[in-house]
């Protein structure tokens, strides 16, 4: 968003194209709303649907659409990366029960 905004007048006209190869999946939801709920953002088509796509895989991340594979799959299957999701499973089983 800091490239984005460096040189708006420049850069909106890709905004989209920029925000939409980021996994917005695994970015906070707050943040994703914050930067995007805005009037300017909104005017462009592709960045709403971002918007409107991450808060339903924020709120029902069990429907397998696109969006969910695309946008909230890690970059590499490393060991590093196993370990993490592990860990991220953990968490999410500890904080809310095993309604997962």
């Amino acid at each position: 968003m800091l490239w984005i905004k460096y040189k708006k007048e420049e850069r909106m006209a890709v905004a989209a194209k920029v925000i939409g190869a980021v996994r917005l999946g695994l970015v906070d939801i707050k943040e994703v709303i914050r930067e995007l709920n805005t009037e300017e953002m909104q005017r462009v088509p592709e960045v709403h649907m971002l918007l409107h796509e991450s808060v339903l895989y924020t709120c029902m991340p069990s429907k397998g659409s696109t969006f969910t594979v695309e946008k909230a799959k890690l970059r590499s299957a490393g060991p590093v990366s196993n370990a993490f999701i592990r860990i991220f499973v953990f968490v999410i089983i500890t904080l809310h029960g095993k309604r997962i």
